[in-house]
């Protein structure tokens, strides 16, 4: 199984994402409307959000445990849950949306489901990746 989870650095932490169904679920359920209405028009409401339940996902799958810094264990195990603010902090101490989207996006592509590489090449498709 690829590594469904993108792990960065920001104001000096190390910090995780990772999109599983229950981030997914919360993220369409704080936007108010189906995600794929809202991946069509990024803005920065979207992108926190996004932040926001990726760190989510994250923190509840308790996937840092193979990071080597102790803010990484220490989200592993972190009980309280990341508030949306707190998801604005650290696109803050990244430099801002357009600094955080690269690493959610990342994140998220990691967390979809790949097409059938032969299906894509009996239809003569090439893997974008």
């Amino acid at each position: 199984m690829p590594n469904q989870e993108r792990t960065f650095e920001a104001g000096g932490k190390t910090y995780t994402i990772r999109f599983t169904q229950n981030a997914l679920y919360r993220l369409e359920k704080e936007l108010g409307r189906p995600l794929l209405a809202a991946l069509q028009s990024l803005g920065v409401v979207e992108v926190q959000a996004m932040m926001w339940a990726g760190l989510e996902g994250a923190r509840l799958k308790g996937r840092a445990e193979n990071c080597s810094t102790d803010e990484a264990a220490d989200q592993a195990v972190r009980a309280r849950r990341f508030t949306i603010d707190e998801a604005g902090e650290i696109i803050d101490e990244l430099g801002g949306a357009a600094a955080a989207a690269p690493i959610i996006v990342d994140a998220w592509r990691a967390a979809m489901p790949r097409r059938n590489r032969e299906a894509d090449a009996d239809r003569g498709d090439k893997d974008p990746t």
